[in-house]
């Protein structure tokens, strides 16, 4: 038994017996003292702070008909108060008890009881609330008829408890309202009860409660409690009723929001404070957490690396607070890490450590706790620098995720939270596929490579996971003969269709360390077949059993139908209006698909299909070339074609005249003849129009001498077809006519007239329509006054049949004879008409030839 329980005790008897000697009424049948032994006391329940009855039972050497009994030293936070109850029973029988509570134990005095020579059994039911006090042994004295007094077993109050209690204070600073969140774990033998069992939270002294406190304030595993919490606030005691079922060796969360205005103790320095329940009765001190007048602030972490599992360097920078000055080689810092964390705890090299660029003197660890002791001097809210080197030996937790450190210093006590930092897993890399052949819903074989990342050791019966695209086919089971990673043959395989993914289990003795290159060979004897919709943004994901991220491939191409592409020679037509001029040669080739293997098949307009073997040429004419692919497993392109115009014949092109070689008088010359119909036509230069049936005639200036023409005769197509000509132009005219004779010569070329030369009145005419032609002068006749204009030239001469004046150049001129018509023909005087034009007129009388040659000489 403690000793000031001991003390406590010794004091109550000696209250007890003056209140037997002046307080209470003195009684006739008062007998001897007895001597009481074997004192046992039981508890139920036996939880702290709860409403408990009392069994005692005593043996006594002594009968009495009626006697007193006095029991000392019953430790109790709560009793009836100096009040007489008769619910106390002793061998079943009511009797007078008198109460006296002290504030920490209860005092009995009990009269009118019938003890038994030999045992005798007190018993103090719940009415008459007297409550448990905190968790610890107790023992109480027990005396009969005012005899000698004996002592009883110690009894427990608080049978088990907590564990893991954990306990932080939001925030740190003395005297503030702040939030407390508890954690703990519950023994096997802790169920607690929704709404029926309670967590009794003892604050530790200087610690400020109100009087009440709403339940709304408090809860319990994220489950608000309900109604208002009862507090002591004297005793600092805090009673929350659980809110939900909570079962044994299950964890527990209790936060205290900073509206229950829980006030931090004044003073700074480190406290604990304990907590216990209904069921796990013995109280448990929680760790200890530091009440401070300041704090460090700002406090951000860098791993690096940041992955799990690896010795990083730890960069850690904060801000010391308004009170937090640093003197050099004195204070500390203190940084505590994830429980995950690993920090060695021996063999520490100061040196590792830096504050501020300036290496350290000392630096110790404690569990995860390293305390460094600041070899430079930081100023009150100054920026702090802490370089860890991974040289020192601190391991990222293995489990990826974000984590805190916790940072304080010897001046600013309260360790504070840092932002979080995140620890990434190990991941593959370079992961990259190749798949054969790359076409939509074929069988097909993969080789998948990728590195192994720091964390990433693969050894025996690990396994390597590999998800396919969405809309791959893969099957309900895959041999594992059709699977092996680096050569060796898969133990087994796992398929899984409905994520589109096998797991690979890694042969016997498989080893491949960490940065490692795996191959994962799948044969098409897998049965795993391409999605059926091309892309070229297919990838697979791959992870192993070490590193469980997926990682992405590079990205690749499935392809549709195999596909034939077309080209000819010449590329495009070479002619005019989609013609080819040339005949074209037709190329058909397979588009470029690793690993396919197709034919291709062709036919020209109304032929049938061929196999493709070398390309063709199209004859003269309108085609149509269809063609399309075909895979050997029979996946078949779709039909395409292509129309070509083919016309590789000149069009027709032939001049009538002027002759080649040919000597022509009359300017300008007629150049004629015929080409294809629709052609376009150009002579010298010049577009001339074509008649509905290709006829063609143009008028070409000659000049004297040797002309040419180039005629060039363009079809539909663009053919072409040109000639050229050359003749001669003479501008001299020489006539020989005969009197009577029809047949003339113009140039020694043979004339037929109409009606032959004649003499009258000693002069000779000639027909003036041969004269005017043969000069290449132009005639105009006016039937009604018979008169007749012809132009030579600048020259123009009017004559009237029967009329001996003529008009030359405007001026009336006398004539020997007027013109006269024979034969519905106009005769003139040849001289008159020769000489007015400037022609020579020779005449030979015997023959009675006429030559005129124009012009005169």
């Amino acid at each position: 038994m403690k000793k000031s329980y001991l003390k406590r005790s010794l004091f109550t008897i000696l209250i007890i017996s003056f209140l037997f000697v002046f307080c209470l009424p003195f009684t006739s049948n008062f007998v001897s003292a007895a001597t009481v032994t074997s004192v046992q006391v039981s508890v139920y329940p036996s939880s702290p702070f709860v409403n408990a009855q009392y069994t005692i039972t005593f043996q006594n050497d002594v009968s009495a008909v009626a006697s007193q009994i006095t029991i000392s030293g019953l430790q109790a936070s709560q009793g009836l108060l100096n009040q007489n109850t008769s619910v106390i029973t002793v061998n079943s029988q009511p009797v007078t008890a008198f109460c006296v509570f002290n504030g920490s134990s209860v005092s009995i005095f009990i009269t009118g009881a019938n003890i038994n020579a030999g045992p005798n059994t007190i018993f103090i039911p719940l009415s008459a609330n007297i409550y448990n006090p905190v968790a610890g042994t107790y023992q109480i004295s027990l005396s009969a008829a005012g005899g000698t007094a004996g002592l009883s077993n110690y009894y427990q109050i608080g049978t088990s408890q907590i564990s893991n209690l954990n306990v932080q204070a939001t925030p740190p600073l003395k005297s503030a309202s702040a939030q407390y969140q508890l954690s703990f774990k519950t023994s096997s033998n802790g169920s607690l009860t929704a709404n029926t069992n309670n967590i009794y939270v003892q604050f530790p002294l200087g610690t400020g409660l109100p009087y009440t406190i709403p339940g709304s304030y408090v809860t319990v595993n994220s489950i608000p409690c309900s109604g208002t919490l009862n507090v002591d606030a004297i005793n600092r005691i805090l009673t929350i009723p659980v809110p939900l079922n909570i079962y044994g060796n299950n964890d527990v969360t209790v936060i205290i929001s900073g509206q229950a205005a829980v006030i931090n103790p004044s003073s700074s320095g480190s406290y604990t404070l304990t907590v216990w329940t209904t069921t796990d009765s013995t109280y448990t001190t929680s760790n200890a957490y530091n009440i401070s007048s300041s704090f460090v602030s700002s406090i951000t972490v860098s791993p690096n690396p940041a992955t799990v599992g690896t010795v990083a360097d730890y960069t850690i920078q904060f801000t010391t607070s308004s009170e937090g000055t640093l003197t050099a080689n004195s204070d500390t810092i203190s940084v505590s890490f994830p429980s995950e964390t690993y920090v060695p705890n021996t063999g520490i090299q100061a040196s590792y450590v830096s504050v501020n660029n300036q290496n350290c003197s000392s630096v110790t660890a404690s569990g995860n706790t390293l305390t460094i002791k600041t070899p430079v001097s930081v100023g009150a809210n100054s920026n702090v620098k802490v370089i860890i080197s991974k040289s020192l030996g601190i391991k990222n937790p293995s489990k990826a995720g974000t984590y805190k450190i916790n940072v304080s210093t010897s001046k600013d006590l309260s360790p504070v939270e840092s932002q979080s930092f995140s620890i990434t897993a190990t991941t593959l890399s370079d992961v990259y596929a190749v798949v054969t052949p790359p076409m939509i819903s074929e069988n097909a074989s993969y080789m998948i490579q990728f590195n192994t990342g720091s964390e990433g050791v693969l050894a025996s019966n690990d396994f390597i996971k590999v998800v396919f695209p969405v809309g791959s086919n893969v099957p309900q089971s895959v041999q594992s003969s059709s699977v092996s990673v680096n050569g060796s043959t898969a133990v087994s395989v796992q398929s899984s269709p409905s994520d589109y993914s096998i797991t690979v289990i890694l042969p016997q003795n498989f080893f491949l360390s960490a940065g490692g290159k795996a191959l994962v060979s799948i044969s098409t004897s897998a049965g795993i077949k391409n999605p059926s919709t091309a892309s070229d943004n297919y990838y697979i994901s791959v992870s192993t059993s070490k590193e469980q991220t997926l990682v992405k491939s590079k990205i690749y191409s499935i392809y549709g139908t195999p596909t034939t592409n077309l080209s000819v020679t010449p590329v495009s037509p070479d002619g005019k209006n989609g013609y080819y001029i040339s005949k074209p040669q037709v190329t058909l080739k397979l588009n470029d698909i690793p690993g396919i293997s197709a034919s291709i098949y062709y036919h020209i307009d109304q032929g049938s299909y061929s196999l493709y073997s070398v390309p063709f040429t199209l004859d003269e004419g309108t085609h149509t070339v269809y063609y399309y692919s075909k895979t050997a497993s029979g996946l078949a392109e779709q039909e395409k074609s292509m129309q070509f115009k083919v016309d590789v014949t000149l069009p027709t092109l032939s001049i009538s005249s002027p002759k080649e070689g040919e000597t022509v008088h009359q300017n300008p010359v007629q150049v004629k003849g015929v080409t294809e119909v629709g052609a376009d036509l150009i002579i010298n230069g010049q577009q001339v129009v074509l008649d509905s049936n290709g006829n063609f005639s143009y008028a070409f200036s000659a000049t004297e001498g040797v002309n040419s023409v180039e005629v060039i005769a363009t079809d539909m197509a663009g053919n072409i077809n040109k000639t050229k000509l050359s003749f001669v132009f003479s501008s001299k005219v020489v006539i020989l006519l005969q009197v009577d004779n029809t047949k003339a010569y113009l140039n020694n070329e043979e004339m037929l007239l109409d009606a032959s030369p004649f003499i009258y009145k000693g002069r000779v005419m000639v027909p003036l329509r041969f004269l005017s032609d043969s000069l290449h002068a132009v005639i105009e006749w006016d039937q009604i006054f018979k008169i007749a204009t012809v132009t030579l030239g600048n020259s123009k001469i009017r004559v009237q049949v029967g009329n001996n004046t003529a008009d030359v150049g405007g001026k009336a001129v006398a004539l020997d004879v007027p013109p006269v018509v024979v034969k519905d023909r106009v005769f003139v005087p040849i001289r008159f008409i020769s000489e007015n034009f400037g022609a020579l007129i020779e005449w030979d009388d015997k023959m009675q030839i006429v030559k005129i040659t124009y012009p005169k000489p």
